[in-house]
């Protein structure tokens, strides 16, 4: 009896890593897509992150010297926007700052748990980086993008898959970091 209890647990964990290292694999893309997509899947990582840590007991995660500074953080912006002229607006910012943290834990944990997860994320990253890449060449070249949006020479910039949004070279910078971390 103990044993199939064993198997269950270890297979429904390994359910849910499965799902978070698809919730991570996408993530590049949900970025593409929108704001709205990528916070759902940091939220939703997060929960599956804390499901797992109670679940196993793996407390380590959270009670850490890291753990403890970044939420401290958190708290203090929700103290300083308590303690603001115009508290609704303050608090409308930084109220869910607690989730960033809790998504960075995720991703430690994740990534500890499942050895193949850089990996994976690593061809996820690198895949949107090209589909990006070879979007953006094919709009400057052609005057339009793969999916229609026109190439804004008066702006001198390329929107690339964003469409009217001027995002490409700010997501390109941002995330070329973590793509050049990753790939050593």
């Amino acid at each position: 009896m103990n044993d199939s209890l064993n198997i269950t647990r270890g297979t429904i964990n390994l359910f849910f890593l499965n799902i978070q290292i698809i919730i991570l694999c996408l993530l590049p893309i949900a970025l593409i897509i929108g704001p709205a997509i990528a916070d759902i899947f940091a939220t939703l990582s997060s929960i599956i992150f804390l499901l797992l840590v109670i679940r196993n007991r793996d407390w380590e995660y959270l009670y850490n010297p890291v753990s403890f500074l970044l939420f401290s953080w958190s708290l203090y912006l929700i103290i300083s926007s308590l303690l603001s002229s115009d508290i609704f607006f303050s608090l409308e910012s930084s109220l869910f700052y607690w989730r960033i943290p809790l998504f960075a834990l995720s991703i430690w944990y994740l990534l500890d748990k499942r050895s193949n997860a850089k990996k994976l994320f690593l061809y996820s990253i690198t895949i949107t980086f090209s589909i990006l890449l070879i979007d953006a060449y094919y709009q400057y070249f052609n005057g339009a993008n793969i999916l229609g949006y026109p190439y804004f020479e008066s702006k001198g910039r390329l929107s690339g898959l964003f469409g009217d949004e001027l995002r490409l070279g700010s997501y390109l910078s941002r995330l070329m970091p973590l793509l050049f971390a990753l790939a050593i």
